[in-house]
């Protein structure tokens, strides 16, 4: 890689720098035309909105209150976060289609409990029976 190059017609769209010593450090900057550095790729970790995507692997990085939205574009379909590792699913945090919010516990071993504390739309707490 070169040391420091621009990508893009002169409009800095795509920036890659690197070192060529020890510890042969790169970054890839991603830009649109009004913000800089709108999405950064350091080693292993990825930022976006931030410079310095340090600590974690995934850095999320705004001056509102809304950083991530998951959306599942099929009606009916929950949106959810999966715990997993290469044993199974450690659990779930999902987004219940007709409002709602479901915790599920999983065993390592590919079984899951749904629901096993649900929070209703309605702000009353239970389990998944209640």
């Amino acid at each position: 890689m070169r040391p420091s190059a621009t990508y893009g017609g002169g409009y800095r769209v795509m920036t890659a720098t690197g070192t060529n010593s020890a510890p042969y450090t790169s970054t890839l900057s991603f830009s649109n035309y009004a913000q800089s550095n709108v999405m950064v790729i350091q080693g292993s970790n990825v930022g976006i909105g931030t410079t310095s995507p340090t600590g974690y692997r995934l850095v999320v990085e705004n001056t509102s209150e809304d950083l991530l939205k998951l959306h599942n574009s099929t009606d009916g379909l929950d949106a959810l976060i999966s715990f997993t590792n290469p044993g199974g699913t450690l659990g779930r945090i999902q987004g219940i289609d007709n409002g709602g919010l479901g915790f599920d516990v999983g065993n390592n071993a590919g079984g899951i409990v749904s629901n096993a504390m649900f929070i209703k739309n309605n702000g009353n707490v239970g389990d998944r029976y209640n």
